[in-house]
């Protein structure tokens, strides 16, 4: 089963809630979070940890994708730590080009559609 990690926000909250990325064998296990107010919490009973532990985590977790849920002005920081954690794939919501190693096995997707523009369905973004 491939592991996932998303970093947060509201996008964040509903991918955690997605029962359906289990039928595709991924597994959203943590969020992460940079305000100390949310870290220690749970959204949707995943585990909100610091941002500055994704790098240690995703390297012990073998983690394999990561998602990207932050404002643009934090979304390349988010990235560079999970490249430093190992991460292979980053799908990202925020709406900002990152800038990555060129090794090809990264992927970035983006998608700045917002959730009522998907009709409630993650099938129609």
């Amino acid at each position: 089963m491939m592991r996932s990690w998303s970093a947060r926000g509201t996008w964040g909250a509903a991918l955690l809630g997605y029962t359906r990325f289990v039928q595709c064998g991924l597994s959203i296990v943590a969020a992460f979070e940079n305000d100390p107010a949310k870290v220690d919490t749970r959204i949707r009973d995943k585990a909100v940890l610091p941002i500055e532990r994704l790098p240690e985590l995703a390297r012990r977790m073998h983690v394999h994708i990561g998602i990207i849920t932050v404002p643009p002005e934090a979304a390349q920081r988010v990235a560079d730590l999970m490249v430093e954690g190992g991460i292979r794939a980053i799908w990202n919501f925020a709406p900002v080009r990152l800038v990555l190693p060129p090794a090809s096995f990264f992927t970035t997707k983006t998608c700045t559609a917002r959730w009522p523009a998907c009709h409630g369905s993650w099938q129609s973004c």
